[in-house]
């Protein structure tokens, strides 16, 4: 097996990485709409890499983002103008971030991305910077809270910090 989870079910699978919409290793690989990592790769993924930075003593952060009122933008335009927009923001989140970090869907209109080798720095300044970025790509409005790891504590207590930074950012 391979450090990346991703790869290994790749390496296995029976039609040989076939990704094509509606694969059986299409839906447990990639979010439909938004082309991001489900939830139960990249939480696979986030807890080996705390296992990692825990022991190599390296940085690490989660950036929590959303939509802003994205209700409203399914309840005008309706759902598929929804999931457009929610492809545009999986597009926008994997050309912001590099390679090496984790990102994924956490739900809804939720992202999740796991900065690896996080150097402490303004905080406030990367979220407003992400922000900034992914607003201007996407063409709407976006809140992003980021919690950096202290080198204890759970991926769970991370998210839960994170998710608090981003709608203390949402309310301002």
């Amino acid at each position: 097996m391979t450090d990346n989870l991703r790869e290994d079910i790749l390496a296995h699978d029976p039609n040989r990485g076939d990704l094509s919409s509606g694969t059986a290793i299409s839906e447990l690989m990639v979010d439909s709409v938004t082309g991001l990592t489900p939830r139960m790769v990249w939480e696979a993924e986030m807890q080996k890499h705390l296992s990692f930075a825990s022991r190599s003593r390296s940085g690490v952060a989660l950036a929590m983002m959303d939509l802003d009122d994205f209700k409203s933008i399914n309840d005008t335009n309706g759902h598929p103008a929804g999931d457009l927009i929610l492809k545009r923001f999986g597009e926008a989140v994997l050309g912001e971030f590099r390679e090496s970090d984790i990102s994924g869907r956490y739900g809804g209109d939720e992202v999740i991305v796991m900065l690896t080798g996080f150097k402490k720095r303004n905080t406030k300044r990367e979220e407003l910077k992400i922000q900034r970025n992914l607003t201007e790509k996407i063409g709407v409005g976006v809140s992003v809270g980021i919690a950096v790891w202290d080198g204890h504590g759970s991926l769970e207590e991370l998210i839960i910090e994170a998710d608090k930074r981003l709608y203390v950012n949402k309310n301002k």
